[in-house]
């Protein structure tokens, strides 16, 4: 699951992508989610929402694309 954060204060903002996987609690035996992987990205934006919005979607491309370089060969051997 993609998890996004945005953060804004004044005219600063960050922009967190989480890949949050599914695991099983073996204390609690209950299944929870764990982050497996995380990018963030801070700047200014001059409130403007179009820019953080244009930021959050950059993040998650570059999220989507690191994942497919790294588990690429994973994925295409499932069945």
């Amino acid at each position: 699951m993609l998890h996004v954060v945005v953060q804004i204060v004044g005219e600063v903002c960050s922009v967190e992508v989480d890949y949050l996987k599914r695991m099983m609690d073996p204390v609690l035996q209950e299944i929870r989610f764990a982050t497996n992987r995380q990018i963030s990205r801070m700047g200014t934006y001059g409130r403007r929402i179009d820019g953080i919005l244009l930021v959050v979607s950059l993040q998650a491309d570059r999220f989507v694309d690191e994942d497919a370089r790294i588990n690429g060969d994973a994925c295409d051997k499932r069945p």
